[in-house]
Order: structure tokens, then C-alpha cells, then sequence
């Protein structure tokens, strides 16, 4: 297992290969910290790609190029697919944009159960 802090989120890859992206709360997600998560994937994931389990922060927001960054198609290359995991009603609209309108070239699915999550990841793997 390895982990990886950032300003945003604590990045672990799991033993059964998994990228767990647990955000942290409270904080407004830039593109800065979109960019330093991404140096983060490199050293943490230096080859391939693999499944993404995103688990937003409670009362965390986003700005807009973050999240037009977030579904950067050359940005996609890492992720074999992504669980997104909410818990607040904020958080699941974010999640419907990112799934239904920003259509990454992956697949991507919203979760408010962890271990759902998990289970429909590990079918990438």
C-alpha cells in the first residue's frame, strides 16, 4: 500500500490496486491543487493506469476549471475507470455533471455506498 498526502486529499494505492482519493473537507478545490494531485498519480502510479475511487470531502467545492480539468481527456489516460462517492447533495450534482454531461472516455459511475463502489471497481482489475 502506498500513500501520498496533498494540499486536498490523501491518495492511496490500494493492495488490490485501486487509487482510493479520499478529499479532504472543508476546502475549495483550484486547478493548482487538480495539478499537484496529478504529480501525486505519477509517483504513486508511475506506470499503466488503474481504477479511481473519488470520495469528496464533506463540505468541500470545486471551482469551474478544476472541474472542466477534472474530464481533460489526456487526464483520463490513468484511470481504467472511476467510482465517485458522495454523501451530500452538492457532491451528487458535481457527480451527475462529471457522469451524464462531461462523459469522460472511461467508465465512470456515482456511488453513495463505499463498498458498492469498490465491488464495481474491482471488475477493471
Amino acid at each position: 500500500m502506498k500513500i501520498i498526502e496533498t494540499k486536498i486529499a490523501k491518495i492511496t494505492l490500494l493492495d488490490n490496486g485501486i487509487i482510493r482519493i479520499q478529499g479532504n473537507s472543508d476546502i475549495n478545490i483550484t486547478l493548482d491543487d487538480m495539478f499537484e494531485n496529478d504529480e501525486a498519480f505519477k509517483h504513486i502510479l508511475p506506470e499503466g493506469n488503474a481504477p479511481f475511487l473519488t470520495i469528496f470531502g464533506e463540505n468541500a467545492t470545486i471551482n469551474l476549471d478544476a472541474q472542466m480539468y477534472f474530464a481533460n481527456k489526456q487526464r483520463s489516460k490513468i484511470k481504467k475507470a472511476e467510482a465517485l462517492l458522495t454523501s451530500q447533495m452538492h457532491h451528487r450534482l458535481i457527480a451527475l455533471t462529471h457522469t451524464t454531461h462531461l462523459m469522460p472516455s472511461y467508465p465512470i459511475r456515482h456511488f453513495t455506498v463505499e463498498e458498492e463502489a469498490i465491488k464495481w471497481l474491482l471488475t477493471f482489475i
